[in-house]
């Protein structure tokens, strides 16, 4: 059921993602409902198919090749995950006819989704930066963020 009462939150953080329908239920609460999920098929990705320093003797350098910050790694790992989500995300506003779509992510993977999101999928969602991925989803409409998107409606 998609009636214009009811409120589309998307949650999504480097490790996944879930869609929440948020409904109004007498007197004057939101009840909320995980209707899909994504996680992120590239989490571990570079733990299987990369050595690291700690599995490789010469300590922190070996062959000339530095042991350092992993961020270059983490971040294509992001942006991966990111072009999984926007699939996910397209197919999941199709399937379930979604007009409008609220999408809470932390900044890092709120600039990795903005870069990987179609024209069209974006003039559907609003995008707030917050990571709402770990609460639950019971507690979801009376966290800050949300009550302040479905508050009008009350």
């Amino acid at each position: 059921m998609n009636d214009n009462r009811t409120k589309w939150i998307v949650t999504v953080d480097a490790r996944g993602g879930r869609l929440v329908r948020c409904r109004p239920v007498p007197p004057g609460r939101w009840h909320a409902d995980e209707i899909d999920r994504v996680a992120n098929a590239w989490e571990r990705f570079h733990e299987h198919h990369r050595p690291d320093a700690i599995s490789l003797k010469g300590g922190d350098q070996v062959a000339g090749y530095a042991f350092g910050s992993d961020g270059h790694a983490d971040e294509e790992m992001l942006r991966r995950f990111a072009k999984d989500a926007t699939v996910w995300l397209e197919r999941i506003v199709d399937e379930h006819a979604i007009q409008s779509l609220d999408l809470f992510a932390p900044p890092r993977t709120l600039g990795a989704l903005r870069a990987a999101i179609s024209k069209p999928l974006a003039a559907r969602l609003s995008q707030h930066e917050g990571n709402l991925n770990n609460i639950p989803i019971g507690d979801l409409p009376d966290h800050a963020a949300v009550s302040s998107l479905i508050g009008a409606e009350r």
